[in-house]
């Protein structure tokens, strides 16, 4: 796993995060996951696995650096609001397994892989909410922390 995992490992050391090979194998998976499921839903344009680890893990993982001391412990709670194909929500859950996690999105696409890759891992205390306009999801869930990705401004 150290080899297949290897630029994630020493990337996320250089934040400052240890990742077990446990945590290791997690997001393995996941990117096996993601894989398959984005040749039929197009969750993600970035798919080389060197490049999944930098720019969706590691991106991901870097929110971490911001979390107060509380979330090494339980309980701690936090809400991926936008997930997508779950950053950076999943990605936190796999640092934080204690953690309680709230993923929402709005894409029922997107929503359906959530909850499969929930169900699958079989991670408890992560929840996903099929959540938009019409059903918001501040009746559903809260957490310490809510997070979300907030896209780079279009070129002029």
């Amino acid at each position: 796993m150290a080899e297949r995992c290897a630029v994630l490992a020493k990337e996320a050391g250089r934040l400052g995060l240890k990742l077990g090979d446990c945590q290791l194998e997690l997001f393995w998976r996941y990117a096996q996951e993601l894989q398959a499921w984005n040749e039929r839903l197009n969750l993600t344009t970035i798919v080389e696995w060197e490049d999944v680890q930098v720019q969706h893990f590691l991106d991901s993982l870097s929110a971490a650096l911001v979390l107060p001391a509380a979330a090494q412990s339980p309980p701690y709670a936090m809400v991926d609001i936008g997930s997508g194909g779950g950053f950076p929500g999943v990605p936190l859950k796999i640092l934080l397994p204690h953690a309680r996690l709230a993923l929402v999105e709005s894409v029922a696409k997107k929503a359906a892989f959530l909850r499969h890759l929930v169900q699958a891992r079989g991670w408890m205390g992560c929840r996903c909410w099929p959540c938009g306009p019409r059903r918001p999801a501040a009746t559903h869930c809260s957490g310490n922390d809510t997070t979300w990705r907030w896209p780079a401004p279009s070129p002029p």
